[in-house]
């Protein structure tokens, strides 16, 4: 790792009721193993009633079919630097396959949840490898719309 930090975001994303649905993928570069720093997410429900969605970081070993990508963002912008990271973003038409995961952080869908690890203790992501932030509706019964989501690093 360089120490060069980035991170994608998405915005705008719907997924329909009891769905599984990853948000973000990033694929770390060959040779170039990378640091989740942390992830955000958040949901615009203002139903008091609606029950908390089910979040998860993971690793996954496939790409799935995602509706798209999106550029990924330096924090320093001083530094010119091109990142051999790339990722894809949600309303995929096939999951990815999920392999280790992450505890599950349980976020009530009219609120938003934020992690920042801390120095030193982030999770090391292997050249080469995907990792993923997915919702797990669980029992939720209503689609989601306007999800929002982001994923911090390290390459």
């Amino acid at each position: 790792m360089s120490g060069v930090a980035g991170f994608m975001e998405v915005s705008g994303i719907s997924i329909a009721a009891d769905t599984t649905e990853t948000l973000i993928q990033l694929l770390a570069g060959v040779n170039h193993p990378i640091k989740i720093l942390g992830w955000s997410v958040g949901f615009n429900s203002v139903a008091a009633a609606d029950e908390p969605i089910g979040v998860q970081l993971l690793i996954q070993t496939t790409a799935g079919t995602a509706a798209g990508s999106t550029t990924i963002r330096q924090r320093d912008r001083t530094q010119s630097v091109t990142f051999d990271t790339t990722g894809a973003v949600g309303n995929y038409s096939a999951e990815p396959t999920p392999s280790d995961q992450f505890p599950v952080k349980m976020i009530h869908p009219s609120s938003g949840y934020e992690i920042w690890y801390p120095e030193k203790k982030g999770i090391i992501v292997a050249s080469a490898e995907r990792i993923g932030l997915r919702v797990l509706p669980g029992a939720l019964n209503v689609a989601l719309d306007q999800v929002t989501a982001s994923l911090d690093f390290e390459e």
